[in-house]
């Protein structure tokens, strides 16, 4: 174990450099965001002074108009390819041994409904809604395989999807204040119900296939504080109870992030089409309270529960708003591109290893 994530921290140290010289360099590219945007509110002419083209006046207005939909719903659909599955510290994918470089398919489906406006209150209600979520790993087939060869058997299942997590929630978002989630999730993993894993994912193999977790998120809206328009760090906390497998065992997490949004910063002319992209740095902090101990895929010390610092999780993402890009217009949804890139720095160095990976992204909303 320790001869692994030796080898994990050396792999990933350019990717771990260069997360960090993007975090070192976060207070002054936030100086420059803000002194950039005071030059060019300085140089910006008066409104009245500006030539408009004949109907461009027009064109803005019907961009820029709200748009109501006919029913209060939010549809949202995601579809991610990343190169390994890593949940709570853990490579779900590519355990020591496995031997295999396949990448992962992740899909996902999010339909919410619009209490306010069902409601027709002045009040903000949030919105209440379902989310599914597919995790698909064509190397399942070679896994399978494996462990039916050790069971004295032959052939291995077509059947790729890994684990299925069903999630009901209420969100809310109160402007310049916070954004909060509560959910329940019930999490399954379909191929533990009738295969038996090979030997390195024992401790995987625990006959439970299925458990529950109480969750809650919140997102601060810290732009008040530092006197911005928009936020600065957006301080998160998440805060997940396992009322099944992990025997009341609980995983928070404190997160940080700052989208450095081309747009706003007005590094672009208009024309550009990288003025659409943002670039999100990000440092979250897992925290094991009695969870990894507990949960029976994973636990190795069954009865030495222990509260303990479990990861150190550094991000970078890029998003590209694809919509406005080809301006889109609005009644039709709003389609993103993403690329990512995580390091996992293993804290919980008895469980869990140095993990690096990243992936590709594209999601809708309507």
């Amino acid at each position: 174990m320790k001869e692994r994530t030796m080898h994990g921290c050396i792999r990933s140290l350019p990717v771990l450099a260069f997360v960090s010289a993007v975090l070192g360099l976060w207070p002054l590219a936030l100086r420059a965001e803000v002194s950039l945007g005071e030059r060019l509110a300085a140089a910006d002419p008066a409104v009245e002074d500006v030539d408009i083209a004949p109907g461009a006046e027009k064109d803005a207005v019907d961009q820029d108009e709200e748009f109501v939909k006919a029913a209060p719903l939010r549809v949202r659909l995601d579809y991610t390819l990343v190169s390994d599955y890593v949940w709570r510290g853990f490579n779900l994918t590519e355990y020591n041994g496995e031997g295999t470089e396949r990448p992962n398919h992740q899909f996902g489906l999010d339909v919410a409904l619009n209490l306010t406006d069902l409601a027709g209150s002045e009040a903000n209600l949030g919105y209440v809604g379902a989310r599914v979520w597919f995790q698909c790993y064509s190397g399942l087939q070679s896994q399978t395989r494996k462990a039916n060869a050790a069971l004295g058997g032959s052939g291995g299942s077509g059947d790729h999807i890994q684990q299925v997590d069903y999630t009901l929630y209420w969100n809310v978002m109160f402007e310049r204040v916070a954004e909060i989630e509560i959910g329940v999730v019930h999490r399954t993993w379909p191929r533990l119900e009738s295969t038996a894993l090979p030997a390195p994912l024992s401790q995987y193999n625990s006959g439970d296939e299925q458990t529950g977790e109480i969750y809650a998120k919140v997102t601060l809206d810290d732009s008040g504080l530092f006197g911005r328009d928009k936020p600065l760090l957006s301080p998160s906390i998440f805060y997940g109870l396992d009322y099944d497998e992990a025997d009341e065992g609980s995983w928070i997490e404190f997160g940080i992030e700052h989208a450095f949004n081309f747009r706003d910063l007005g590094a672009f002319d208009e024309a550009t089409p990288l003025r659409y992209l943002t670039v999100t740095p990000s440092v979250v902090l897992g925290f094991d309270h009695r969870f990894l101990d507990s949960f029976g895929r994973f636990a190795r010390r069954r009865h030495s529960k222990s509260d303990r610092l479990a990861q150190l999780v550094y991000g970078l993402d890029l998003t590209y708003d694809l919509s406005g890009a080809v301006d889109l217009r609005r009644e039709f949804g709003q389609v993103k591109l993403g690329a990512f890139i995580r390091f996992s720095d293993a804290l919980r160095e008895d469980l869990l290893n140095d993990e690096l990976y990243g992936g590709l992204a594209v999601g809708y909303e309507w």
